[in-house]
């Protein structure tokens, strides 16, 4: 309790500028939600679709619809975890946005200045982090376990896209005065401990047995 109170206590007196303007967001919560959410949906769904096409295996439909709600179903746990934890630590250590001052001074929207004051850890950046980290394990699973030229070619124009859109995401909530460079750092932070529960069942030495499937392409 003590550390908590100490935290605040910094949060609230010792970050230099509290005050600068109100913007809103260049990367909306609703964006945030279809891209993180529906993205990896249809990622899953075309990559796996590639998987059981081009190996051997019995009942290979039933599989596939298996393999790809399950592993879909990894991910939102992993969000869903994210979500509580992120919005725990929010409540818990009570930091101060950047436009706090003005959200809170000129303002009369007491939604908003209540979430002035929940700046830490970012969760703009903390669904970002997680999306990409999920893509770049998953991906690499598949592409080391297969061989796959078309594959690979996915991996790196969807990581590229992914990559540019995460660091969008996190510079945008500095720029656009939401949070601090401290709050993006701890998003990035907690997406990595928490995307853990779908990313270790990405090797590649799994990819064929948890699909019950044959390399068509092995020796």
């Amino acid at each position: 309790m003590h550390f908590f109170n100490a935290w605040r206590h910094f949060c609230s007196f010792q970050v230099p500028n509290l005050s600068n303007p109100f913007r809103p967001n260049t990367v909306s919560t609703v964006h945030l939600l279809i891209v993180s959410l529906a993205s990896p949906f249809f990622v899953i769904v075309m990559c796996e679709a590639i998987v059981f096409m081009s190996s051997e295996g019995t009942n290979k439909l039933r599989k596939f619809f298996h393999s790809a709600t399950s592993i879909y179903l990894e991910y939102l746990a992993s969000y869903t975890v994210t979500t509580f934890a992120m919005e725990a630590m929010k409540c818990a250590f009570a930091r101060l946005r950047p436009h706090y001052l003005s959200a809170n001074c000129t303002g009369t929207d007491m939604h908003r200045i209540r979430v002035g004051r929940q700046s830490f850890p970012s969760g703009h950046s903390a669904a970002a982090a997680l999306l990409f980290t999920f893509l770049y394990f998953y991906l690499k699973g598949l592409t080391d376990a297969t061989g796959s030229k078309l594959l690979r070619v996915i991996r790196a124009v969807l990581l590229s896209v992914v990559g540019m859109w995460a660091a969008l995401v996190m510079t945008t909530r500095v720029t656009d005065h939401w949070h601090h460079p401290s709050d993006v750092l701890g998003g990035i932070l907690l997406a990595a401990a928490c995307i853990y529960i779908p990313v270790r069942r990405t090797h590649s030495s799994l990819v064929f047995k948890k699909r019950m499937l044959n390399n068509a392409h092995s020796a």
